[in-house]
């Protein structure tokens, strides 16, 4: 978690320290697809994180210093935590809303895979322009180096909550969440999913606790960190405009064999590596 007093922009002296924490022999190296346009040209993941320098807007902890640094961004309480980043609630200055903002764990040191991973998790979410897939609006720097990506704040509970009061029985939920409002949502699901397919991206952390109910029977799917960008060649049906990340490289991609998911929720061959 970022020190809350610090409140400026990244300086050449941050990027420096945090792209010593990496291999510079590294390279990402795209294979660009001719139907797709401003792809990735070879190279350093490093390099990317310092476009997002220029064009990182400030963010701070402290309201009252807002007005004077013009801060866009005003954090708040964190919304949850995995193992990978967390996620709070950040108010947007420029827009006058709540956003949700994830953020990189970067408090045991970062890998050039979990830098990688991190962005293409931004880039696969904000590719997949779908109803049931929440908004990706940016991505950039916070104050220390850590990189960010700022999304749609939705107000809802997670399928699973649902399911687990629905199982104790609570009435209240009973009437909430009656048979056919559950196959609406499953049918509303099916459809993200099916989209997401067709984009050449298997999402590999399917489950109730990364299935977000709004209000207005609002479904999205969360969580897009495990997902995997399959090959043309490799689902049927997947359109020509496929999705294009940092990781589309040979040596950031996931090795065959490597087991990545909740287990009890793996396919057979997911499982299988």
């Amino acid at each position: 978690m970022p020190d809350k007093k610090k409140s400026s922009h990244s300086t050449s002296e941050q990027i420096g320290k945090i792209n010593d924490q990496f291999i510079s022999a590294d390279t990402v190296d795209i294979q660009p697809d001719q139907t797709s346009a401003r792809l990735f040209t070879s190279e350093r993941v490093t390099e990317f994180m310092g476009h997002l320098d220029d064009a990182c807007p400030v963010i701070t902890y402290e309201e009252e210093d807002a007005e004077e640094i013009k801060a866009r961004y005003i954090i708040g309480d964190e919304i949850g935590s995995g193992s990978i980043g967390q996620v709070i609630e950040a108010y947007d200055e420029h827009l006058a809303r709540n956003v949700a903002i994830k953020i990189l764990h970067g408090d045991t040191g970062v890998s050039k895979d979990k830098l990688a991973r991190f962005i293409a998790e931004a880039q696969i979410t904000a590719q997949l322009e779908h109803p049931t897939i929440i908004p990706v609006y940016e991505i950039g720097r916070m104050p220390d180096g850590m990189p960010y990506f700022s999304m749609k704040k939705v107000k809802g509970e997670s399928l699973e909550d649902i399911i687990n009061n629905l199982r104790i029985g609570d009435e209240d939920y009973r009437k909430r969440y009656g048979g056919k409002h559950m196959i609406r949502m499953f049918f509303r699901l099916c459809q993200g999913i099916a989209y997401a397919h067709s984009k050449g991206v298997v999402h590999r952390d399917l489950k109730p606790a990364n299935i977000l109910i709004g209000e207005f029977g609002v479904v999205q799917i969360m969580d897009w960190g495990l997902a995997k960008v399959m090959g043309k060649n490799e689902i049927r049906g997947v359109n020509s405009d496929g999705v294009q990340t940092v990781r589309s490289a040979p040596e950031l991609s996931t090795l065959d064999g490597s087991i990545a998911g909740t287990p009890a929720y793996m396919s057979p061959e997911q499982a299988r590596g």
